[in-house]
C-alpha cells in the first residue's frame, strides 16, 4: 500500500505539517537539521513519494505537456511524437499523447480532454485548423501555452503555430516527373470523416500548371483520387482506378496525400502485377522514417523535423515562462524532395 504523509510523520514522530514543510522543502522551514533527517530517513523507509497533483496544484505548475496528433499507426506521426518527447524532457517536461484517430470530431474532443488533465502547455497537430479554430483561440486567450502546427497557406490561427509550406516541395516533385517524361498524372487525397479538404491537392494543380508547359511534350491531364486515411484505404482505391482505367490513359505518375497512402498505391500497383517504377512512379509525402527502407524506397516530400520540433518547443517555453506577452507567433517551414527508387522515367506507349 501506498505510503501517505501522514505515515512518514508518524514515524519520524512529527506533527503532519512539519513533515510537509520538510518534504516539500518549503523556505519557511523552522524545523533542525536533526528533525529534517529523521524525517527524510522516514520517508526513505517508507518509499514515501509526494502527490504529483498536491505539488503541481501548490505550485500551479505541472511539468507536462499534452501532444493531440490525428493517427499514431502513422511512422511520421510517431517519430514526431518521440522527437518531442525527447525535447521538452531536456526542460523537465513529461509529455502526455492523445490520437484523434484521423476523425475530426474526435480531434476536437481529445484537446478539449487533454486540457482538463492539467497540462502546462500543448501542441496540436492538427487535422483540420478551421474546424478547431474556435476552440483552441479560446484556450490561448485563457493563458494556456499552446502551438498549433499547420499547413500553410490556411486561414490564420490566433494562437502560436508552426505552419508548413508544402508549395516547394510539390513544385519540386512534380518538376521531378516531368522531367521523367510523365505527363499522366494522379493525386491521391486522403480525408478522414467530415475534413475539409485542405491545401495540397490546390498545390497539385498548380505546380503541374506551372511546370507542364515547359516541361512537357504532351497536355497533361490529372485525376484526383480520395481515399480514407489508411494504407487499405489507399491500396483499395487506387486498384479501382487501375482496374477501371484504359491501359493507355491511365496514369503513369502518382502523388499521394501522405507516405501512408503512397504504401497502398505501390501496393495496388504490385497486386495487379504492375512495376514501381518502371510502370507507375510514385510520391509521398512528409518523407517518414520507412521510406528509405521500403522493399522499393519511397520518394517523398518532406520538412525539417529537427527544427520544426525545436521551434515548437520555443514557443512553447516562451509562452509558459511568460516572456511572450504578444499576440501569436507563427514560424513557416519550408518542404523539400527527397528522391528515391519509386520514381522512374515514364513508360513507354506498347
Amino acid at each position: 500500500m501506498k505510503a501517505k504523509l501522514k505515515d512518514v510523520a508518524a514515524r519520524a514522530g512529527v506533527a503532519l505539517n512539519t513533515a510537509s514543510t520538510i518534504l516539500n522543502r518549503r523556505p519557511n522551514s523552522w524545523a533542525s537539521k536533526k528533525t529534517v533527517a529523521r524525517v527524510m530517513q522516514a520517508a526513505e523507509e517508507l518509499n514515501y513519494r509526494p502527490s504529483r497533483a498536491a505539488v503541481a496544484l501548490r505550485l500551479g505548475k505541472f511539468n507536462t505537456i499534452g501532444l493531440v496528433v490525428p493517427d499514431l499507426t502513422n511512422s511520421y506521426f510517431a517519430s514526431l511524437a518521440e522527437a518531442l518527447e525527447s525535447a521538452v524532457r531536456e526542460k523537465g517536461f513529461d509529455l502526455v499523447i492523445e490520437t484523434s484517430r484521423s476523425d475530426v470530431a474526435r480531434e476536437r474532443h481529445r484537446i478539449e480532454n487533454i486540457v482538463d488533465r492539467q497540462v502546462d502547455g500543448l501542441v496540436c497537430c492538427l487535422l483540420d485548423g478551421p474546424a478547431q479554430k474556435d476552440l483552441l483561440e479560446s484556450i490561448f486567450s485563457h493563458g494556456k501555452a499552446i502551438v498549433a502546427m499547420t499547413e500553410a497557406p490556411a486561414p490564420p490561427l490566433a494562437v502560436d503555430c508552426v505552419s508548413t509550406d508544402f508549395t516547394p516541395g510539390m513544385r519540386d516533385a512534380m518538376r521531378h516527373l516531368l522531367q521523367l517524361g510523365h505527363h499522366r498524372f494522379a493525386y491521391m487525397r486522403a480525408v478522414a470523416p467530415q475534413q475539409r479538404e485542405g491545401g495540397r491537392p490546390e498545390i497539385f494543380r498548380n505546380s503541374l500548371a506551372e511546370f507542364s508547359s515547359g516541361e512537357s511534350k504532351e497536355q497533361p491531364t490529372f485525376k484526383i483520387l480520395e481515399c480514407d486515411q489508411t494504407v487499405a484505404g489507399a491500396r483499395a482505391a487506387m486498384r479501382n482506378m487501375l482496374k477501371e482505367s484504359d491501359p493507355a490513359h491511365r496514369p503513369t505518375a502518382v502523388i499521394a496525400h501522405n507516405d501512408v497512402a503512397a504504401i497502398g498505391v505501390m501496393r495496388a500497383a504490385i497486386d495487379l502485377g504492375l512495376s514501381v517504377p518502371g510502370d507507375l512512379s510514385v510520391v509521398g509525402v512528409d518523407d517518414s522514417y520507412l521510406c528509405e527502407h521500403l522493399p522499393i524506397s519511397l520518394t517523398s516530400v518532406g520538412y525539417p523535423n529537427a527544427a520544426l520540433v525545436a521551434e515548437t518547443v520555443n514557443l512553447l517555453m516562451r509562452r509558459m515562462e511568460k516572456i511572450d506577452e504578444v499576440g501569436p507567433r507563427c514560424t513557416n517551414f519550408s518542404t523539400h524532395l527527397v528522391v528515391r527508387e519509386s520514381t522512374g522515367p515514364a513508360p513507354q506507349r506498347g
